[in-house]
């Protein structure tokens, strides 16, 4: 659903301000953003990983073609650009501190458990 939503967003705003108002660079966030999801298999996040890719591409040669629904000043679209981009990166920050943090987790719970399995073979009589 939130899918969806961050689509149609970025479709709206960049049909009505135009490509320069930088409301696109939300389509790449959606991309690491989906693969997160633990609920889709694989297949179905890299099948909508390549739509996204084909409607960012597709959406970047429409407004080539054709102009902006809103025409707005210069100084606006600069600030809009600048706003989603900051927007853009404090996302992507996020997703790669969730990541890493969520796979140093991971390593020191199998260290811990490799650490406990080593120790209980070493308690071991030599005998058996």
């Amino acid at each position: 659903m939130v899918t969806l939503e961050i689509l149609i967003h970025a479709w709206l705003a960049v049909y009505a301000l135009g490509w320069s108002s930088g409301f696109f660079v939300y389509l790449l966030a959606l991309i690491p953003l989906m693969f997160f999801n633990p609920m889709w298999r694989y297949q179905f996040k890299i099948i909508l990983a390549i739509l996204v890719t084909i409607f960012y591409l597709w959406l970047k040669n429409y407004t080539d073609i054709y102009p902006p629904q809103v025409i707005i000043n210069t100084e606006i679209a600069q600030l809009l650009y600048l706003a989603n981009s900051f927007a853009f990166f404090l996302v992507l920050s996020f997703l790669s501190y969730y990541y890493s943090l969520g796979a140093r987790i991971s390593e020191e719970e199998l260290q811990r458990s490799y650490s406990q399995v080593h120790h209980q073979h070493d308690l071991w009589p030599m005998h058996l």
